[in-house]
């Protein structure tokens, strides 16, 4: 399996290229990846702090001030080396009673990103995260996203961002979110 195939039209063009000969088989193919998101919802609600959270109450309110601003929309990057609690500090905002009373439960998404190396790869896991059909495409994911506020944690970014090659994609992915 090759890593840069995350899409279905990536994976169809790579098993069966564009011979009529195999459009049965595409159609097939189709079906099957229609159906399966149903079959295996995965949405990511934002999953708990680690049990000991300690010594960041200034960075969670800073973070609480940035979110529940009355501004209609908002991004918040919150950067740092690795392992100092990025994670740990975006899971204990995404459950905070405040942020809970204003997203709800079911609009607050947490998106894993550490395996999707290309653009194409994030849009697809956050079509994934909030339930959405990611054959649908990424456009289908934003109008799902604009029913209703909520919070869309993307963790670790840093991966389908860092490849110099997919860094304009991914910017404008961000910024279409």
């Amino acid at each position: 399996s090759r890593p840069e195939l995350h899409h279905l039209a990536d994976i169809k063009r790579e098993l069966f290229g564009a011979s009529a000969a195999y459009r049965a088989w595409r159609d097939d193919l189709d079906d099957a990846y229609r159906v399966w998101p149903r079959c295996r919802r995965t949405i990511k609600q934002i999953p708990p702090p680690p049990l000991y959270f300690l010594g960041r109450d200034e960075d969670v309110a800073a973070l609480l001030d940035a979110l529940l601003a009355p501004t209609s929309a908002r991004a918040v990057l919150v950067r740092g080396g690795p392992g100092i609690g990025k994670s740990s500090l975006t899971r204990a905002v995404g459950n905070h009673k405040d942020i809970v009373e204003r997203f709800g439960e079911a609009h607050r998404w947490f998106v894993e990103l550490d395996t999707a190396s290309t653009a194409n790869a994030m849009e697809d896991a956050v079509a994934r995260a909030i339930g959405s059909d990611p054959t649908k495409g990424f456009k289908a994911t934003l109008k799902a996203l604009e029913q209703r506020p909520g919070l869309v944690v993307l963790d670790n970014l840093e991966t389908p961002w860092d490849p110099l090659s997919e860094r304009a994609k991914t910017e404008a992915s961000i910024c279409l979110l």
